[in-house]
C-alpha cells in the first residue's frame, strides 16, 4: 500500500469519464488499483442500499461494469473515488477549501498507506478537534501509533474507537495484533474472537489468533488457525515458522522441519525460523 505520491490531483478525464468511455479498452484501467471515496456521501452500494462498512478506508478495485467499480463491499462510480497515489493531494485541497473531520481522517488513511505515520497522527488530532467522537479518527491514529511501535498507545485508541463503534471489526483485530506485541495473549485472543464473530471470513484474524493460541500453549487450536491463514496467504513466512513450532510441540517433528524450511525459503533472514530449525536438528541428533 505504500506507493509514491503524485503531485497533481487525479486527472479529470479519469474521474469524470462517461459510461461509454469506461467501456472497451478503458474498462479495466481501474482494476487492481487502490482507491478512496472522495466524499462522506459516497458509500459503496449493494443493490439499492449503501454498505454498512466505514467509508474511510483504502479499497482495491476488483472489477468494473460500465462506470461502476466493485470495491469488495459494494460498488462506487469512478467519479466518486480518488486513486491512492493522489489521495493525499486530493484531501489536502479539500482541507484548504473547507476543513472537515472526514477530509482530515481520509488524508490520515492515505498517509498511513504511504508510510507517513507522523502526518497521519497529526491529521487525526485535527479531526478530533472538529469532531471529538469520530471513531475513524481514533482508529487511524491507533494504526499510525502501532506502525511506529507505540503499541500501548495504540491499544488505548483502538479501545476508544470500539467504545464509539462496537461493531468496528478492524479495531478488534488490530487491537488484538497490538496486544500480541505487548504479550497480552489472552486479551489478544478475546479481541480476535470478537473480530471473527463480526466477520468470520477474515484470514488475518486466524493468523493473529493462531499466534496468540501458540503462546497460550493451545497448540491444536493454533495449528488449525494457522492452516486457515496459510491457505489464504501461502507466502507468509512467519506463519510457517509458528506452525512449525506448534507441530514440534505436538511431536510432529518431520512436518515441523518442513515448515521451518519453508519459512526460511520465503524469508532467508528469519532469525526465529533458523533458530527453531537448528534447535530441532540438534534435538534429533541427540535422539530427543
Amino acid at each position: 500500500m505504500r506507493q509514491s505520491l503524485w503531485i497533481g490531483l487525479l486527472s479529470l478525464v479519469m474521474l469524470m469519464g462517461t459510461v461509454n468511455s469506461a467501456r472497451g479498452s478503458d474498462q479495466h484501467t481501474w482494476v487492481g488499483r487502490q482507491v478512496m471515496a472522495k466524499s462522506a456521501r459516497s458509500r459503496p452500494r449493494i443493490g439499492d442500499r449503501p454498505s454498512s462498512k466505514t467509508i474511510i478506508c483504502v479499497r482495491t478495485v476488483g472489477r468494473t461494469k460500465g462506470n461502476w467499480l466493485s470495491v469488495g463491499d459494494g460498488w462506487l462510480r469512478h467519479d466518486e473515488v480518488v486513486a491512492i497515489d493522489d489521495a493525499v493531494a486530493w484531501f489536502t485541497a479539500q482541507i484548504h477549501e473547507r476543513p472537515s473531520a472526514f477530509s482530515y481522517v481520509s488524508r490520515a488513511a492515505a498517509r498511513c498507506a504511504h508510510g507517513d505515520y507522523h502526518g497521519a497522527e497529526a491529521d487525526c488530532v485535527a479531526a478530533l478537534r472538529i469532531q471529538p467522537h469520530f471513531d475513524a479518527a481514533y482508529y487511524y491514529r491507533a494504526a499510525a501509533q502501532a506502525a511506529r511501535g507505540r503499541f500501548a498507545e495504540a491499544v488505548g485508541d483502538y479501545t476508544a474507537a470500539i467504545r464509539l463503534n462496537p461493531r468496528l471489526t478492524g479495531a478488534y483485530l488490530d487491537r488484538g495484533a497490538a496486544r500480541l506485541k505487548l504479550s497480552d495473549y489472552r486479551g489478544s485472543l478475546a479481541d480476535v474472537n470478537t473480530a471473527l464473530r463480526l466477520a468470520p471470513r477474515t484470514p488475518d484474524a486466524y493468523y493473529v489468533r493462531g499466534v496468540a493460541r501458540f503462546h497460550l500453549h493451545q497448540y491444536q487450536g493454533a495449528l488449525a488457525d494457522l492452516n486457515v491463514a496459510l491457505r489464504a496467504n501461502p507466502a507468509r513466512a512467519v506463519a510457517y515458522d509458528i506452525r512449525g513450532a506448534c507441530k514440534q510441540e505436538l511431536g510432529q517433528v518431520a512436518e515441523a522441519m518442513r515448515d521451518f524450511d519453508k519459512a526460511l525459503e520465503l524469508d532467508p533472514d528469519s532469525v526465529s525460523a533458523r533458530a527453531h530449525r537448528d534447535h530441532l536438528r540438534m534435538a534429533r541428533a541427540a535422539g530427543n
